[in-house]
C-alpha cells in the first residue's frame, strides 16, 4: 500500500510505503494500491466474511507452475450472520493472468543500466528486448474464471479449515460452535478436475498430459454433502487444527480453554483408508488423547 503526499519541489505526488506506527499515517490517509509491486493481482467479494482459507492442491496442472495463466483451487469456511447459513466453499480460480504491463522480472543487465545511466547499454539489450515482447505477447489477456461448490456448515461458522496433506479430498474445519467436522470434497473436486472451462485446460500442449490422465478414470464420484465426521469432545470452540503430515490421518485439535486433542490411527492407515476409518467412530482403529 502506498500513500500520496505532494512534494514541496513540484505539484507531482510524492510515494511513499504506509507505516502503521506512524503517528503521521492516520485512518482518513488514503491508500492506493502499488501494482508495480505485484505481478498478478486479483480480487473476489465472498457472500460472507471469512477466517480461514487453504490451498488444495491440484492433481494434473503440475508443480511449480510459473507460467501465466494461473489457476488456483481452494476451501473457504464462511462466517454467516445465521448459523444454518454458514457453509465450507470449494473455490476455483482459473486465468489468472498477470497485470497488464508489469511483465518481467529485471535482468541483472538492467539493473546495471538504471545504475550506471542511460549511455551505458549492453550489445544483446536489443535481442533481449525482442525476447521479451514476444513472450508477453504470446499470454492472451483472458478474463479470469470462478467455479464453486459449497457444503454446509449448519453447526455454525467456520474458524479454521485445514486440507489434509495426504488426502485432499478431507478437509477439516473447526467450527464456532466447539465442534470439529470433516468433509469429503473429493466429488466437487472431480468435477472441478474434468471442467474445461479455463483456458489451462483448453491448451493443446497442456490438455494431451490432462487428458491422458483421465484415461480410464471412474466418473466423478458422488457429492456428500455432510460431513461424514463430528467431534464434540471440546469444551469450547477453539481455532487451532492441523494434520500430522507425518502420519497419515493424525489430526490435533485445541480449544480456548488450553486443551489440546489429538487423533492418533492404532494401526497403519493409508492414505484412501483415513475416511473409511473416521466414518466407524469407534476407538478400535482411533483414539483420542486429551492435554489440558
Amino acid at each position: 500500500k502506498n500513500t500520496s503526499e505532494p512534494s514541496n519541489d513540484d505539484h507531482t505526488p510524492k510515494i511513499k510505503s504506509w507505516n502503521p506506527f506512524l503517528s503521521s499515517n492516520t485512518s482518513s490517509t488514503p491508500l492506493e494500491m502499488d501494482e508495480t509491486a505485484y505481478k498478478m493481482h486479483h480480487a473476489l467479494t465472498p457472500e460472507w466474511p471469512s477466517l480461514s482459507i487453504d490451498i488444495l492442491p491440484d492433481r494434473h496442472l503440475g508443480d511449480n507452475r510459473t507460467r501465466f495463466p494461473h489457476t488456483v483451487t481452494m476451501v473457504v469456511g464462511s462466517q454467516a450472520d445465521k448459523k444454518g447459513l454458514n457453509k465450507l466453499t470449494v473455490l476455483r480460480m482459473s486465468d489468472l493472468c498477470r497485470i497488464p504491463g508489469s511483465g518481467r522480472e529485471k535482468t541483472e543487465k538492467e539493473l546495471d543500466d538504471e545504475m550506471l545511466g542511460e549511455e551505458w547499454k549492453h550489445e544483446d539489450d536489443e535481442d533481449d528486448d525482442e525476447d521479451s515482447s514476444s513472450e508477453e505477447e504470446e499470454e492472451e489477456e483472458l478474463d479470469p474464471v470462478l467455479e464453486h461448490y459449497s457444503f454446509p456448515h449448519p453447526s455454525g461458522g467456520i474458524n479454521r479449515v485445514r486440507v489434509c496433506p495426504h488426502n485432499r479430498d478431507i478437509v477439516g474445519c473447526w467450527g464456532d460452535g466447539g465442534t470439529v467436522s470433516l468433509y469429503d470434497v473429493g466429488g466437487a473436486l472431480d468435477v472441478l478436475d474434468r471442467s474445461s472451462t479455463g483456458a489451462n485446460s483448453r491448451k493443446k500442449n497442456e490438455s494431451n498430459s490432462a487428458n491422458a490422465a483421465m484415461v480410464g478414470a471412474p466418473p466423478p464420484r458422488k457429492m456428500k454433502k455432510e460431513p461424514f465426521f463430528v467431534y464434540s469432545g471440546h469444551a469450547t470452540e477453539g481455532y487451532a487444527i492441523d494434520w500430522s503430515r507425518v502420519t497419515p490421518g493424525r489430526l490435533a485439535t485445541a480449544d480456548c480453554r488450553g486443551n489440546i486433542h489429538i487423533w492418533n490411527a492404532a494401526h497403519p492407515v493409508l492414505p484412501n483408508d483415513i475416511a473409511a476409518q473416521y466414518k466407524k467412530k469407534t476407538k478400535d482403529p482411533w483414539s483420542s488423547s486429551s492435554f489440558a
